[in-house]
């Protein structure tokens, strides 16, 4: 669990939720003009309760929303969805 500290740093924008927590978001500019935007949502505890990345085309409309946390379907560590190829 990260430090509201550590995630005020991480992400630099943050706005208090009704329920004592906080939306913390940071944007990224991308290579074909668009841009990305980073969404994590921590309860009061720090806690994260949600984690998206909204992507923007370059006239400035969301394209899409790719939702991290919770419910990803990834499994394994670090969100991998593959196995690792049998050796031998």
């Amino acid at each position: 669990m990260a430090s509201r500290v550590r995630n005020e740093r991480k992400f630099g924008h943050w706005e208090e939720l009704p329920n004592g927590g906080r939306r913390y978001f940071r944007d990224f500019v991308g290579r074909a003009g668009g841009r990305a935007c980073y969404i994590k949502e921590a309860d009061a505890a720090e806690t994260t309760t949600r984690f998206a990345q909204e992507i923007y085309n370059r006239d400035g409309d969301l394209v899409p929303v790719h939702e991290k946390f919770p419910g990803c379907g990834c499994s394994g560590s670090r969100g991998r969805s593959w196995a690792r190829p049998a050796s031998g």
